[in-house]
């Protein structure tokens, strides 16, 4: 299993990024609001939760996305890639995000797709 890790920088296109995955058969991802430490130091205003800031839009540019995601191959961190950058353009490219992926040693609580399916 690996653990995939994103930043998108543009907030808006979330609700897509989450369409191409589901498209890929990714399905199953946390997200949670961001903000990058050079945001700050530019002058950007400090986000601590989305609770303490209901109106996202009141806080101008200084918000991303996080999403983490367990998968069970590596073949769907190569798909998770290719659905994410479908959407971003080119990552490697300024003002997009991060995509970073690793093995995990150990997971518990998360069911296989295999196991959910039954037996083939």
């Amino acid at each position: 299993m690996y653990m995939v890790w994103v930043v998108l920088d543009q907030v808006e296109l979330l609700g897509a990024v989450q369409e191409a995955w589901e498209e890929a058969g990714i399905h199953g991802a946390t997200m949670v609001e961001s903000s990058g430490f050079s945001r700050l130091k530019s002058g950007g205003e400090y986000v601590p939760t989305r609770y303490v800031v209901p109106d996202v839009s009141a806080v101008g540019n200084t918000l991303n996305n996080t999403i983490f995601s367990i998968m069970s191959t590596e073949q769907q961190v190569h798909d998770a890639l290719r659905a994410t950058e479908k959407i971003t353009g080119d990552l490697d490219q300024p003002n997009t995000g991060v995509f970073a992926a690793w093995p995990l040693l150990m997971v518990k609580g998360v069911a296989s797709r295999a196991a959910e399916e039954g037996p083939q």
